[in-house]
């Protein structure tokens, strides 16, 4: 179960903004598995939030969101500087809100 870093300041200090951003894609990815629609190992990020499952549509502009930043940070090596932090922050807010909605 996944829960937000940025709430709690001493595991917030304890992570990069590139640590932060892939634990929150890891959290996104996890919540599509527990729906029963995992990232395939054959998707890239891209290719999953195009297949982005029904029940999480209310977290989309999030995740896309979310997914384009995880890319830059993972794959293009883009270092974020803490101003990034709100857009996570963000996602981390919808997060918890579709989460309680949707996994019982």
């Amino acid at each position: 179960y996944f829960t937000n870093p940025l709430s709690d300041p001493k595991r917030r200090q304890q992570m990069t903004c590139a640590q932060l951003i892939e634990y929150a894609y890891d959290a996104l990815c996890a919540l599509a598995y527990d729906l029963g629609v995992p990232r395939r190992r054959d998707q890239t990020p891209y290719e999953f939030i195009e297949a982005f499952p029904k029940p999480l549509s209310t977290l989309r502009e999030e995740a896309v969101e979310l997914t384009h930043l995880y890319v830059l940070s993972n794959y293009a090596n883009y270092q974020f500087d803490e101003r990034v932090l709100d857009r996570v922050r963000k996602f981390w807010m919808i997060y918890e809100q579709v989460r309680r909605r949707v996994v019982r």
